[in-house]
C-alpha cells in the first residue's frame, strides 16, 4: 500500500496531493510558540527551494559539460557561423536541462506568453523534430527576428534584415531569444570553455567591424570571446576555407575565384563644380 502510493499507482491519492494539502492547509501558517518560527508552509517552502537549487545545479552541469551537446566537437567552420541557429541550442537545453529553462522563462515571461510560445520555440520542444536551421546569424545576434523554418541560405543582408518589422512597436523583441541567449552566458559563467555562443558572436562582432572596446564589455558580462581571441577563430576558419580550396582544385573541372568586389560611390557635394581650386 505504501510503495503503490509513493510511485504514484495509488488511484485515491498520491504524494503530490499529500504535500500540496499539508502546503495549503491554514494550519500550516499558524505561529507557533515564540521562538519556533513558522510551521508547515515556510518548511515546506525552503525544501521545495533546496531540491529546485539541486536540480538547477545538476542539470547546468550537464549541459555545460563536453556531453552536454553544445560543444563544438571539431571547431567552428564557415558553413556553422553561416547557418547558426537558437533552435538547436534551444532543443537540447529543453532536453538536458528542462527545470533551467522554465525558470528562466518564468523570470522573463508571464505565464500566458508560456502557454503560447512563437512557432520556433514549439519546433525546439518538440524532441521529434530535426535541428533545422530556422534562425540565421543577424536574426540571432541583432534584430531577434526568427526566419522561416525552410530558411537556410547564409545571411547576406544587414543586421536589420529585409523582413523584420519596423516602426509602431511591430519589431518587438522576442523574449524566448532573450531566455536562451541569457541561458548561453550563465554557462559561460558557470565553465569558461562553454564558448560556442560566444564564439558566434565574436565572429560577427568582426564582421560588423566593431571596436576592440566593445568585445572587453562584451567579453566580461559573458556575451562574447576576447578580441584575440576571436582573431585566433579566424585563423582557424581560414585554414579550414584553405583546406576546402585545396579539395576543390583537385575533385572540380572549374572553380571561378574572386576575392572582396568593392563598389566605389561618389559622396554628393552641392557645392562641388562651383568652388573656385
Amino acid at each position: 500500500m505504501v510503495s503503490s502510493f509513493l510511485d504514484g499507482r495509488s488511484k485515491e491519492y498520491n504524494a503530490v496531493d499529500l504535500v500540496n494539502a499539508m502546503y495549503r492547509s491554514r494550519h500550516s501558517t499558524t505561529r507557533a510558540r515564540e521562538g519556533e518560527g513558522f510551521l508547515a508552509r515556510k518548511k515546506l517552502q525552503q525544501w521545495a527551494v533546496e531540491v529546485v537549487e539541486d536540480m538547477v545545479s545538476r542539470e547546468a552541469e550537464d549541459l555545460a559539460s563536453k556531453n552536454g551537446g553544445l560543444r563544438l566537437a571539431e571547431g567552428m567552420t564557415w558553413d556553422f557561423a553561416a547557418h547558426f541557429s537558437l533552435v538547436p541550442l534551444a532543443r537540447v537545453a529543453w532536453k538536458t536541462s528542462p527545470t533551467c529553462v522554465r525558470i528562466l522563462s518564468a523570470v522573463a515571461i508571464a505565464k500566458e506568453g508560456i502557454k503560447n510560445p512563437p512557432t520556433w520555440m514549439r519546433q525546439a520542444q518538440d524532441s521529434t523534430q530535426p535541428p533545422n536551421a530556422t534562425v540565421n546569424l543577424a536574426a540571432a545576434t541583432a534584430s531577434l527576428h526568427v526566419a522561416s523554418p525552410s530558411h537556410t541560405e547564409p545571411n547576406t543582408h544587414s543586421s536589420a534584415g529585409p523582413s523584420t518589422p519596423s516602426g509602431q512597436g511591430n519589431n518587438r523583441r522576442d523574449p524566448w531569444v532573450i531566455v536562451i541567449i541569457a541561458f548561453m552566458m550563465l554557462l559561460n559563467a558557470r565553465n569558461l570553455r562553454f564558448t560556442m555562443f560566444q564564439k558566434v558572436m565574436g565572429v560577427w562582432l568582426f564582421a560588423n567591424s566593431a571596436a576592440r572596446s566593445v568585445y572587453d564589455v562584451l567579453g566580461r558580462i559573458g556575451l562574447s570571446v576576447a578580441y584575440s581571441s576571436t582573431l585566433d577563430l579566424l585563423k582557424g576558419l581560414s585554414l579550414t576555407a584553405q583546406s576546402s580550396l585545396r579539395k576543390l582544385a583537385v575533385e572540380d573541372i572549374l572553380s571561378v575565384v574572386y576575392d572582396n568586389i568593392n563598389q566605389k560611390r561618389q559622396v554628393y557635394d552641392p557645392d562641388y563644380g562651383s568652388v573656385l581650386l
